[in-house]
């Protein structure tokens, strides 16, 4: 999950450039901007999520990328 906008290059420029060494890597772009299908598609990007955004989102964008995997909030990390 990247930013789209960043100090040296967009989330749609990063996205490009990791998509270049590992196609199968999911990634997420935050945006408050209108950022349309086209561009996130010329950029690989497999989803977009809107500012401001919840845990909920969050936790929908990782459910969808690892269905397999829990992202309730309720796991025991050893505490």
């Amino acid at each position: 999950i990247s930013d789209f906008q960043m100090p040296r290059l967009t989330g749609g420029e990063l996205c490009l450039k990791i998509k270049e060494v590992r196609g199968d890597i999911p990634f997420s772009l935050a945006t408050a901007s209108l950022v349309t299908q086209k561009e996130m598609e010329s950029w690989r990007v497999d989803y977009k999520i809107i500012k401001p955004y919840h845990t909920e989102d969050i936790q929908e964008i990782l459910q969808h990328f690892f269905p397999e995997e829990s992202f309730s909030g309720e796991e025991d990390y050893g505490n």
